[in-house]
């Protein structure tokens, strides 16, 4: 796993360069922030790498808390 996270490390300093992802409402992080004993859920239209490694690199920005797992929905596989 530490080849993952090196790699994974390595995709967002070069995805950071040309992918400029916005929170809406500006608001979000704030709101999010602010109740941290809840859980945070975050969608993704799509399963890509390049999507979360660019919300990976939103969360660090806003001081939020990190994707760490997926929550299957229906008729979906891990």
């Amino acid at each position: 796993m530490p080849e993952v996270r090196a790699m994974s490390a390595v995709m967002r300093r070069v995805l950071a360069l040309w992918v400029k992802p916005e929170v809406r409402p500006e608001s979000a992080p704030g709101s999010i922030g602010a109740v941290q004993a809840a859980p945070v859920v975050y969608v993704l239209e799509r399963r890509s790498v390049v999507d979360l490694a660019a919300l990976e690199n939103l969360c660090e920005r806003h001081g939020l808390p990190m994707p760490a797992g997926r929550i299957l929905g229906r008729d979906r596989s891990a």
